[in-house]
């Protein structure tokens, strides 16, 4: 992939894309672990389930959203990463092979 363009991304909102990102993340490695456990029964389980698919959810809504307001290209060529370090959002081409 070859790195089209970096859009940056306002203070307040890149906040709250990582408080998100770390959310689901966390979540994520907790019920992993939980898997691994063995302890994947019951109601707690299912309850760390359902918080970690709805914070999934609000990532992959709040990533698009960015996406859709600030990037100047779409389709299935481009691919999009979220730089926390310098709080930019990264254009990717895909390139095409063949």
């Amino acid at each position: 992939m070859k790195e089209l363009k970096r859009v940056r991304i306002d203070e307040g909102t890149i906040g709250y894309l990582l408080a998100l990102h770390f959310e689901r993340d966390g979540l994520r490695a907790l019920n992993a672990q939980l898997i691994r456990s063995g302890d994947n029964q019951g109601e707690a389980y299912e309850r760390y389930l359902k918080e970690y698919k709805d914070a999934s959810a609000a990532w992959g809504t709040a990533f698009h959203e960015i996406i859709r307001e600030l990037s100047p290209v779409s389709g299935p060529g481009y691919t999009f990463q979220i730089d926390f370090v310098t709080g930019e959002l990264v254009i990717l081409r895909r390139e095409e092979v063949g």
